[in-house]
């Protein structure tokens, strides 16, 4: 009797876990709340009550599914794959026992002849590996952006000094300039008074219309007439001999210490042209051959070179501070970590995420283009994919600009060797305006301009005249002009000569006429092209011809023939 009993109370007790789970099958956790057995079920929207029994009973009472979680009877029902091990989710409930095996542990298939292997786990390791190899990707990528942020700082600084130190230069030009300036004026007044105007033959004809007086007396050409300009070539009738004072020049401009073409022309052209008691001295130009070796003539000769010099030197100072404060306001990240990228390329290769199959499309060149000057980097891709934007990037593998710098080096180090290269090299620094490879001190690799103290030769620490700022009224080429330039610093060097080097300039200039490159290439493929074509059609031909001649033989009517 007492067994009897214990039998009882286990049926009752499998019984009730079968109906639980009949009827909770296919539910969430979140959701079993609302199938809390009782005598009425309400839809999950409200729409409708039904009996409890209803519930997973293979047929849809809701018409939102709700009671049929764990059947098929629905087609908007849903399915809960529980998973454990692995990441739950739904399924439609019309893949419940449809022999396929949807859910990891097999779940959904409770009721077919399918038998599902629980998969749960295996697929939770491997997608925990997965993980693990993307924190170590982020980790390693932050490790990295940490690294770019702090070279990114210290490039920014760099940049920073370098820009008050031209900033520093540029001012000491200017007023050398400033001072050239007034120099060359005073000078040319002193020639004015040195040259009278004389019975030479070689003397020309002086100015005749406002317009030319005009531009004459204009010394510096800026489209305007000084009181000093005034003082420097007009004198009073009978005392030639004495400057005007700054109060007269200014009375003759009509009270205004500058005048421009119109003003002169209503001011001090109707003095001159009057004959008010003023003239132009005599024209500088109508020169006696016996003053043309006066040491102040040749002081004003040498001071006007230099003022060119210094402009030239100026201008450069300016470009290169215009594109420095070009780079730096540029947004490179709050923390300037994007500063590192900037003036280099950056060359992507895309892999096959499944296959690490180089795709049809081998590699992606991405160009930063941040300044005039360009360096190469290199990234895998995969850690590129995995790591994110903010630290998509690596250290830079200089193969081709190496390949580059190797050549024009070893160019350099040849260049007294052989007189084609020499004379190469010479077009090249002329065409481009550049010196050396990366700067002009490249030269110092040359045997000949090699910079260390025990080097005899003559050009030490020089460079080749190529290097050296040309001047357009310069009859002969002064080719030792590079003489000592090795030993200047860069401001002083680049009052002289070109200190930027050849690799940017000619990479620059390839960049800006890559089409027209492209174009030449492909006109010079074309013709190839065409060749190979009409020689394969001619080539079918003949092939045609043999075979046509070969079936007239073996198909002929008189074999005997």
């Amino acid at each position: 009797m007492k067994m009897q009993y214990h039998i009882v109370i286990v049926v009752i007790l499998w019984s009730t876990v079968l109906v639980d789970s009949r009827k909770i099958r296919g539910i969430s956790l979140a959701y079993r709340r609302f199938y809390k057995e009782k005598k009425s079920f309400l839809c999950i929207d409200g729409s409708k009550i039904i009996p409890f029994e209803q519930v997973n009973d293979d047929y849809c009472d809701c018409p939102d599914g709700s009671d049929e979680p764990g059947t098929s009877a629905c087609t908007n029902g849903r399915f809960y794959c529980i998973n454990l091990g692995f990441r739950p989710h739904y399924i439609q409930s019309s893949r419940v026992n449809d022999g396929i095996c949807d859910c990891c542990d097999g779940s959904d298939e409770y009721n077919s002849r399918m038998r599902c292997h629980n998969t749960c786990r295996d697929l939770g390791q491997r997608a925990q590996v997965e993980v693990e190899d993307q924190m170590r990707a982020v980790n390693e990528g932050l490790h990295l952006k940490q690294q770019l942020i702090k070279e990114g700082i210290n490039i920014w600084q760099e940049k920073q000094s370098q820009l008050r130190d031209l900033q520093r230069v540029s001012e000491e030009l200017r007023t050398k300039l400033e001072a050239h300036r007034k120099r060359k004026r005073k000078a040319e007044g002193m020639m004015g008074f040195l040259k009278p105007q004389g019975t030479d033959p070689r003397k020309k004809k002086g100015p005749e219309s406002p317009a030319d007086f005009f531009h004459e007396l204009d010394c510096d050409k800026d489209g305007s007439i000084t009181f000093d300009e005034v003082q420097s070539n007009v004198v009073n009738r009978g005392e030639e001999g004495r400057v005007l004072t700054e109060q007269e020049a200014v009375a003759l401009l009509g009270g205004s210490r500058q005048a421009d073409l119109s003003r002169f022309q209503e001011t001090l052209w109707r003095s001159l042209k009057s004959d008010g008691g003023v003239k132009i001295k005599d024209d500088p130009r109508s020169q006696v051959s016996t003053l043309d070796e006066d040491p102040n003539i040749k002081a004003a000769e040498n001071d006007s070179a230099d003022l060119k010099k210094i402009e030239e030197a100026y201008d450069t100072v300016r470009l290169e501070i215009r594109d420095l404060e070009e780079t730096l306001s540029m947004d490179y990240g709050a923390n300037k970590e994007f500063m590192y990228l900037q003036s280099r390329c950056v060359e992507l290769t895309v892999y096959d995420k499944q296959s690490s199959v180089v795709r049809a499309a081998a590699a992606v060149v991405v160009v930063v283009k941040a300044s005039r000057r360009c360096q190469e980097t290199a990234i895998p891709a995969p850690r590129l994919l995995s790591v994110g934007p903010s630290a998509q990037l690596a250290r830079p593998l200089p193969a081709a600009r190496g390949k580059v710098t190797e050549i024009i080096n070893n160019a350099i180090l040849h260049y007294r060797d052989d007189l084609d290269l020499q004379n190469l090299i010479d077009f090249g620094q002329k065409e481009f305006a550049c010196c050396g490879g990366i700067t002009y001190t490249d030269w110092t690799q040359n045997l000949y301009f090699n910079c260390t103290p025990d080097n005899p030769s003559r050009e030490r620490c020089s460079v080749p005249y190529s290097c050296c700022l040309q001047s357009n009224v310069e009859v002969v080429i002064n080719t030792m002009c590079g003489q000592g330039m090795q030993s200047l610093d860069y401001g002083q060097a680049s009052a002289f000569i070109h200190t930027s080097g050849c690799i940017d300039t000619l990479v620059n200039w390839i960049h800006s006429n890559l089409f027209l490159l492209g174009g030449i290439a492909l006109g010079l493929a074309i013709p190839q092209l065409v060749g190979m074509l009409l020689s394969q059609t001619l080539i079918n031909q003949i092939k045609d011809q043999i075979e046509l001649q070969d079936y007239n033989h073996r198909h002929r009517s008189d074999p005997w023939r």
